[in-house]
């Protein structure tokens, strides 16, 4: 499937984006990777020139390390208000691009 949808926008000049959790055999296919958290923008960098994938195995590696610095961070943070967190489930249930991580493949 990823073999016909590259030669579809070679052929096309397309543009595909791939969201995905299964990172087997992307980093071959990918052109760019975007890393969302928290509603906001984090990451968008062409894949070749993503520096962790310089010392990484593979492209699930550099991500496993992005999500787990994520944790990290939600870890130290003190917790939310509960006012704010009943507003923020609110919003999460109206919107399904709120959601905690998302990411995303451009070919």
């Amino acid at each position: 499937l990823l073999d016909f949808l590259k030669e579809e926008c070679e052929q096309r000049g397309a543009t595909i984006v791939y969201a995905t959790h299964i990172f087997d055999g992307l980093e071959s296919w990918a052109t760019h990777v975007v890393y969302i958290e928290d509603g906001k923008l984090k990451r968008f960098e062409k894949l070749s020139e993503l520096n962790e994938m310089r010392n990484a195995v593979n492209l699930l590696q550099v991500v496993e390390s992005w999500l787990r610095a994520e944790n990290k961070d939600k870890d130290n943070k003190p917790p939310m208000p509960a006012t704010q967190f009943k507003m923020a489930s609110q919003l999460s249930e109206v919107s399904p691009f709120t959601s905690r991580r998302h990411m995303a493949y451009y070919r």
